[in-house]
């Protein structure tokens, strides 16, 4: 099982409200998250698996459960990697 991290270089800016630029380091593309994609990226150490990080996610919330959570760390996983910068560790 493959344990996403972020790619090398990426920069991450935070903005308002609680969401977070994400810039690979090429600074050709940028993805916008919201705070739950942010913690998602916090997340992306290359030690953890999208089963692992759904789980810590679906932690934090007492009123959804962990399959609701795990299509949503991978719908972020996959804007990431569609972007460039995450990486597989």
């Amino acid at each position: 099982m493959s344990c996403p991290r972020l790619a090398d270089g990426v920069q991450r800016r935070p903005l308002p409200g609680g969401e977070e630029v994400v810039t690979s380091s090429d600074g050709a593309t940028a993805v916008i998250l919201n705070a739950v994609g942010a913690a998602v990226a916090d997340l992306c150490t290359g030690k953890r698996s999208a089963d692992e990080i759904a789980e810590l996610v679906a932690s934090c919330f007492s009123d959804v459960d962990v399959d609701s959570v795990r299509r949503d760390v991978d719908a972020v996983l996959g804007k990431l990697r569609d972007s460039g910068v995450l990486a597989e560790g």
